[in-house]
């Protein structure tokens, strides 16, 4: 449940009120954090089908190539030891995402020559 005004925060207590106690519960909250646009996830696929025209490759292959590319890998311990957790774009907030499509937009035209369309909605730094 997202939280916005007294009225949201109001139900919310009247739900934990309701919860029936003779089991234990699990709660938590957090900052909400938008992920990213349908715009953003639009232009994200346009982009992947326009670079995998270009190198022969399938938009899913492109998604993967990238993420693996372009996003800076993670770690967390797991069992006492690092380990690399796996690449993904569905967490990225908007701004995350953002940054994102610019570095796609720059490896694309860096590495492939390819200028990728920019909708005027979205104004990307490049």
């Amino acid at each position: 449940m997202i939280i916005r005004t007294p009225e949201d925060k109001h139900l919310y207590c009247k739900f934990v009120q309701s919860l029936d106690l003779s089991k234990p519960w699990d709660m938590s909250a957090k900052v909400y954090v938008k992920k990213r646009t349908v715009a953003q996830n639009s232009i994200y696929w346009k982009w992947n089908g326009i670079l995998g025209q270009h190198v022969g490759e399938t938009s899913k292959g492109i998604h993967i190539a990238l993420m693996d590319e372009l996003l800076p890998q993670k770690f967390e311990v797991v069992m006492g030891k690092e380990r690399p957790v796996p690449k993904t774009t569905t967490t990225l907030n908007v701004i995350e995402f953002m940054e994102y499509l610019n570095h796609i937009y720059r490896f694309a035209a860096s590495f492939h020559g390819v200028i990728l369309p920019i909708p005027e909605e979205m104004a990307l730094n490049t």
